[in-house]
């Protein structure tokens, strides 16, 4: 019995050790806080989660022929460059290969060479009997397609490249001709060849500039400006030079420096059409960048190309990202006004929904799929990207990207539950335009995901096709910051809080929370014990009692509430005052004034007596119809100031609404005449 205390007792004292070891090794920054379970649920995650992407530099992993692959699993230290073809590759000495590059993107058809950098090996066997290699490839940053030309393209496949006895002429229209069939790699890579044969009758800057245009259409827009750039070099007075070099940065929005490139073209080549159009593009982009836009014309736009890529530059307002008291998040530099603009963003990547994709779950989540690789492509090829994308959060479980040179590993699970908890999925109140059928889409915008979730928030979002508009929701002074909502306020508390905890972590503590939180579960199941007798009434009842009715039930409704609007907006007498304010309006205008102006309170929005507006409330989309019809009545009872007041309030919530405020004049425009007339 003793022997079997202490065994047990070194056990347990073994097993201790070993925990305690475990986490200080792993964990070293808060191993304290790490329990038992814990560290198990971390330790199986581990286990189970697919392997990370290659953290080592290039100059650090050794090459690798194929025949030294001979065992399966992860190839660690090494990398393969592989002649690739049809998902077949071979390396110089000519053992051939399967190459299976998942999660990915881009596809490159025709010959190529691959970089492949630690990948998985396997082995199969084909149908003749013979074992060969496999690689698998999960990652982005894991492999690359390589010019011929590269120095990293070993001798033993130089000795056998015919390229390098063509001449420039040659290889210049062969890479034309593919550049016609849209093989767009074939096509770069036949100028690389071109540019490395001696210099005949071919020029090089023409040679240069094709190769920037192929660049273009391979999304490799670093790679375009340094061919453009090469081909200003080599010949600075051909107009061309200046126009390609000008098309490569406004594709990588660098408007200014494209502007100053189509400045020299005019100058050169003042009959210059394409330079001119591109040149007054340039200047409308560079004016957006300071917050002047023309909505619209960028409506229009979308309009006449429905579900199209808008061509708008990015706004940053006075805000900044500060880390605060929920980590990372947007504030103020200065003080604003409701309704003022605070940034216009472009998404990093966006897709439209049908109503067809939304039915389709498995249509749904390929598209979603496709969204998150174009976005580890866009950070491949963009590196300047990247610090950015990085900087947001992760998850509740989410690790630090790995650097490698200045640049990062483009873990694919990573890059995922970014996207997954940082996407914004325009809704129908998102929407700029109240369209019957609204658009849908999903999309990450970089700067607007650092902001925080408040359910009652002090910024409105609106969407203009793959353009996200910013504005303030109420007065603020500078140091404030900025919120968003992650889920809708009309969803009930239960159902907000669960949606939080479950996706994103946290329970919220905003002030609305904190209020309903306080409330008792009996005063919430009375107000919709309230609404529910009085819905199910008032169809049965005469239009004569139904105003009666609607009166009660507000009474009713306001009697469960101990603190003001301003605090906490009657969110659920909305639809009760909206249809008590449609029965006055048309005979007793001052009744329906009267009922307007309280659907306005029941939101916490204050006014002066002349309908100027002291205190802007919760801004509902009740609000700007309710204000609009206030203007009308005025109008129609000759109080012309208070109409144009009431009408100037309109206009001010439709710009936080819908984003910009010349929709309001087309949806509003006899309101606004009635508002005018003596």
């Amino acid at each position: 019995m003793l022997t079997f205390i202490i065994n047990t007792s070194l056990g347990i004292l073994a097993a201790w050790a070993f925990y305690k070891t475990t986490i200080v090794l792993l964990f070293p920054e808060n191993h304290a806080e790490i329990s038992i379970l814990e560290l198990l649920r971390l330790l199986v995650k581990g286990w189970l989660a697919s392997p990370g992407p290659s953290i080592l530099p290039l100059d650090q992993l050794s090459y690798t022929l194929l025949g030294d692959a001979r065992q399966s699993g992860r190839l660690r230290g090494g990398y393969f460059l592989l002649h690739t073809k049809n998902g077949v590759g071979s390396d110089e000495k000519g053992t051939s290969c399967i190459l299976e590059i998942q999660n990915n993107w881009r596809k490159i058809d025709g010959e190529w060479y691959a970089l492949i950098k630690e990948p998985f090996v396997t082995f199969q066997t084909r149908e003749d009997g013979e074992r060969i290699v496999a690689l698998i490839v999960r990652h982005r940053s894991d492999w690359d397609a390589i010019p011929s030309t590269s120095d990293l393209v070993p001798e033993g496949f130089r000795v056998s490249q015919g390229w390098r006895e063509k001449g420039r002429e040659e290889l210049k229209e062969k890479g034309n001709y593919l550049y016609a069939q849209e093989l767009y790699w074939g096509a770069f890579d036949l100028y690389k060849q071109a540019l490395h044969q001696p210099v005949d009758s071919v020029p090089s800057d023409l040679i240069q500039r094709n190769s920037a245009q192929a660049a273009l259409k391979l999304s490799l827009r670093d790679t375009a400006i340094q061919d453009a750039t090469a081909a200003m070099s080599a010949n600075p007075s051909d107009p061309k030079n200046f126009l390609k070099l000008a098309e490569c940065h406004y594709s990588a929005r660098n408007y200014v420096a494209a502007q100053t490139n189509l400045q020299k073209l005019v100058t050169l080549d003042p009959l210059n059409v394409k330079g001119k159009l591109l040149l007054e593009k340039c200047q409308q982009r560079i004016a957006e960048t300071k917050g002047q836009y023309d909505w619209v014309k960028i409506r229009k736009a979308l309009k006449t190309r429905s579900n199209s890529y808008l061509d708008v530059a990015d706004y940053t307002g006075p805000v900044e990202v500060k880390v605060g008291e929920f980590g990372k998040g947007l504030y103020l530099t200065k003080d604003v006004k409701a309704g003022d603009l605070l940034l216009v963003s472009k998404a990093l990547q966006f897709i439209y929904l049908s109503d067809g994709d939304l039915d389709n779950p498995k249509r749904l989540m390929d598209m979603k799929l496709d969204c998150i690789l174009e976005v580890a492509e866009r950070l491949h090829n963009e590196k300047g990207l990247q610090k950015g994308f990085f900087e947001l959060w992760s998850g509740k479980e989410g690790v630090e990207p790995k650097n490698i040179d200045g640049t990062y590993a483009l873990d694919t699970e990573m890059i995922r539950d970014i996207y997954d908890v940082n996407c914004f999925t325009p809704s129908y109140y998102d929407i700029n335009t109240f369209r019957e059928e609204p658009p849908y889409g999903e999309g990450l915008w970089l700067l607007p995901s650092f902001m925080n979730h408040a359910c009652w928030t002090n910024t409105r979002r609106s969407f203009l096709g793959d353009v996200m508009i910013l504005r303030a929701g109420a007065d603020m002074p500078s140091g404030s910051e900025l919120y968003t909502p992650y889920v809708s306020l009309s969803i009930d508390l239960l159902s907000r809080q669960t949606h939080l905890k479950d996706r994103y972590g946290f329970t919220c503590t905003c002030a609305y929370c904190t209020i309903q939180t306080e409330e008792s579960l009996q005063v919430r199941k009375n107000r919709a014990s309230i609404l529910e007798t009085f819905a199910g009434m008032l169809p049965s009842l005469d239009p004569e009692y139904q105003q009666e009715a609607l009166k009660e039930c507000i009474s009713k409704i306001e009697k469960t509430y101990t603190l003001p609007p301003s605090d906490f907006p009657r969110l659920e007498l909305l639809n009760v005052y909206w249809m008590l304010a449609l029965t006055y309006h048309q005979h007793e205008p001052f009744e329906g004034i009267a009922v307007s102006m309280n659907l306005l309170s029941a939101l916490g929005f204050e006014f002066d007596d002349d309908g100027s507006m002291t205190r802007v409330g919760y801004v509902d989309l009740y609000a700007m119809p309710t204000m609009s019809q206030l203007c009308i009545s005025w109008a129609a009872l000759g109080q012309r100031k208070k109409a144009e007041n009431w009408g100037e309030n309109a206009k001010i919530i439709c710009k936080i609404i819908m984003g910009e405020e010349t929709r309001f004049g087309e949806i509003y425009e006899g309101w606004l005449e009635a508002a005018r007339r003596e």
